[in-house]
């Protein structure tokens, strides 16, 4: 099948703004730094985005995919390897982080990976490919319902968004909201990323890859009313705070930003400096390898500065060492599995 620049760019766009978010984090940039505000590159809208464009992508590049039976196995075939993947790389990790903290120990009782079901051991942020997996797992459903009732279906993921949010906020505070589904569903999920929002979300992901591959002319109209949205949804945080506004931005937020990023995207692809715009086009190539490998450079990085007497926590200048190294790394992992196709054929067996 062959790649969609824009799907790509924007992926190594995203890639670029996660990044940033873990190098600000490792270096403990304070939270009132510039760094840290939206003079800078905005912070959350990676995790949040990313499974919108997952959705996008399904619906835009599979929903015209025939036979059917073929395209829905192939996409619950890549949802199962995600899956995988997932459970590989945060046990992986999170032995890793134990190691580091000088907690190993803890790893050889039971109880310790029992709590990865429980939610008492905490996730790494592999936790955030479960909703992917799960969404492209229902994937094959949601084109087929798009298909026969989009405005429908629009209609009711918009309501289940709303409601999401309406019922995250009644159970603030409230006993109920420490029960173990409630947690994995809608407030917590594997490592703060709650499944059914994210899923919803994906799913209007769907949708709008699916209404643009339909009709081409829909595709500037549809990002420049999420645009206006997000501005909106931007806005209202100087304003008094309201229950409206509040369940308007955890409904409709991720979709804004995934919006805004996705025109970005698109510009890019025609208006960037070529070298800079295929080595983000590039990344996002080879995104779910990049985003494993990355936490590996990243440690690494910071290992070396700490070495060499170059890590000094809340330093800028860490963070850039961090936040540039690594994505020099990524995109030079990118390159050898281009040009080496042994290289990229071990990634892929992995499933990245």
């Amino acid at each position: 099948m062959n790649r969609n620049s824009a799907i790509d760019m924007c992926r190594g766009m995203l890639f670029v703004l996660m990044c940033n978010t873990h190098a600000l984090s490792l270096a403990q940039i304070d939270a009132a730094h510039w760094l840290r505000s939206d003079l800078w590159l905005p912070n959350g809208w990676a995790t949040v985005a990313f499974v919108v464009l997952s959705g996008y992508g399904a619906g835009y590049l599979f929903s015209e995919r025939r036979p059917e039976i073929a395209r829905d196995r192939a996409l619950r075939s890549r949802g199962m390897q995600i899956f995988a993947v997932m459970l590989v790389s945060n046990i992986a990790f999170a032995l890793l982080r134990q190691l580091s903290d000088g907690h190993l120990a803890s790893a050889l009782h039971p109880q310790w990976w029992l709590g990865f079901v429980t939610l008492e051991t905490p996730w790494t942020i592999s936790g955030v490919l479960f909703p992917t997996a799960t969404l492209l797992l229902l994937a094959p459903a949601v084109i087929r319902g798009v298909a026969r009732a989009p405005y429908l279906v629009l209609a009711g993921l918009a309501a289940c968004q709303l409601a999401l949010s309406m019922l995250k906020l009644q159970l603030h505070g409230a006993e109920l909201a420490t029960n173990w589904f409630v947690r994995l569903l809608l407030t917590e999920g594997l490592g703060g990323f709650p499944l059914l929002p994210f899923l919803v979300n994906g799913c209007l992901g769907i949708w709008i890859g699916m209404a643009v591959r339909q009709r081409k002319s829909r595709k500037l109209p549809i990002l420049g009313s999420l645009v206006v949205l997000q501005c909106l949804l931007y806005a209202s945080t100087w304003w008094p705070e309201t229950v409206l506004w509040h369940v308007l931005r955890g409904s409709f937020g991720a979709v804004a930003k995934f919006g805004c990023v996705y025109l970005l995207a698109v510009a890019a692809v025609h208006w960037l400096p070529s070298r800079m715009g295929r080595a983000i086009e590039l990344i996002g190539a080879y995104a779910l390898g990049s985003f494993v490998m990355h936490r590996i450079f990243l440690q690494t990085l910071a290992i070396v500065l700490t070495l060499v007497g170059a890590a000094q926590v809340h330093s800028p200048f860490y963070y850039v060492a961090l936040f540039a190294g690594t994505l020099l790394l990524t995109w030079q992992l990118c390159l050898q599995r281009q040009s080496w196709s042994s290289v990229d054929l071990m990634f892929r067996r992995l499933a990245m």
